[in-house]
Parts: C-alpha cells; structure tokens; sequence
C-alpha cells in the first residue's frame, strides 16, 4: 500500500504532445507491433511504450490493476 504520491498539475501544448505520440507511434512502435503475434504481448507491449511516453513528459501515469472486472486507470 504506502503513501501516495502527490500530483501537480502541468500546462502543456496538448497539440503538439499529440502529434509528437503519433510520430513516434508511427515511426517506432507500430512496426514492432505488428511483428508481435500474441495479442496479450502486443498489448503490454504499447501500454508499456504509452505509459514511458506520458512519464517521460510528467503528463500522468497509468496503473493496471486486477479487482472486480479488469481496470485500466490513469492517474
């Protein structure tokens, strides 16, 4: 459990964050994607690049967690 973190808020250019994530999306993720033939590792693979990209950019962060239905949660 522990303490949570605090969250602060951050003005950003949501435009350009949009076209900067589907640049890269594009150009790096989307041809490793394709080559990943299970679904389940193809999910956590972008997930994984998704959440990276959002840290990176102190935007937010996503939490997967297991409970009643699966739930994918952004902080």
């Amino acid at each position: 459990m522990g303490g949570e973190q605090g969250f602060e808020a951050k003005e950003v250019d949501r435009s350009s964050v949009v076209k900067e994530m589907l640049k890269v999306f594009e150009e790096a993720v989307l041809p490793k994607l394709v080559a990943i033939p299970e679904d389940t590792k193809r999910y956590l693979y972008f997930i994984a690049w998704l959440n990276t990209f959002i840290e990176m950019r102190e935007l937010s962060r996503i939490i997967v967690t297991q409970g009643e239905g699966n739930l994918l949660k952004c902080l």
